[in-house]
């Protein structure tokens, strides 16, 4: 009898865990396995405080922390298979660390003999995903680490004045002064210019697009810059 009693004790404390179960949907596991985040479906904890997976019971999110968490890092594995989080500057992986793009219209004057003039640099709009490093105020990205970069930029030019009126209408990519131009332009005729660079920055180095007007015949006229851009990526190597 003391035996079927111990059986059936044992089975009424089962069907009771069982049922505390599927009520709360909760499962843990490791230290303090009696407490768990109201907010987990499933949580698996390590003895060093802080430490442990869990998956959100309504969002169905699953959290990693093991120490080695953080910020737009990326979960990778070592030889055996153990996973920790690492920022993507520590792997070999490109990374783009700017997406710059252009509202609206800016005007661009005439030159005035001053390379990479405050007037002359187009303002752009940071894009979701850029990293910390944009400066409004001078128009210049501000490279945050030391490495290799690789640098696209371009724009779209269009004359304010009519035919005979020619000027050259240049975009540069600074601090490299590269330059694409087309000597043509007026309001009937506007080239799409791009550059691209590959080069190594120190923390810093500022980077920018800029526009300049020469006038070659006629009197001096304004372009019309649109859909400027300016796309930084840090290289791996």
């Amino acid at each position: 009898m003391k035996i079927l009693l111990t059986r059936i004790r044992r089975i009424l404390v089962s069907a009771l865990m069982l049922s505390a179960t599927f009520s709360f949907a909760q499962v843990k596991i490791g230290t303090n396995p009696t407490t768990i985040e109201p907010a987990s479906n499933l949580e698996v904890e390590a003895a060093t405080t802080g430490r442990k997976v869990k998956v959100d019971k309504t969002t169905g999110q699953l959290t990693i922390k093991d120490g080695t968490e953080g910020a737009d890092k990326i979960l990778t594995s070592d030889a055996v298979g153990g996973a920790s989080w690492k920022t993507p500057g520590t792997l070999k992986l490109d990374q783009t660390v700017f997406v710059g793009r252009q509202s609206g219209v800016y005007t661009v004057t005439t030159f005035n003999n001053v390379f990479n003039a405050l007037k002359d640099r187009i303002p752009l709009d940071v894009q979701s995903g850029s990293l910390t490093g944009w400066n409004a105020a001078t128009k210049q990205y501000v490279i945050q680490e030391s490495g290799n970069y690789r640098i696209f930029t371009g724009a779209a030019l269009t004359g304010t004045l009519a035919p005979p009126q020619v000027t050259v209408g240049a975009v540069y990519l600074w601090p490299f002064q590269v330059l694409n131009k087309y000597d043509g332009i007026n309001n009937l005729v506007g080239p799409v210019l791009s550059e691209f660079w590959e080069a190594h920055l120190d923390a810093g180095a500022v980077v920018d697009l800029y526009v300049t007007s020469n006038p070659l015949t006629g009197g001096a006229q304004n372009i019309n810059v649109q859909n400027g851009f300016l796309t930084i990526v840090k290289l791996a190597y």
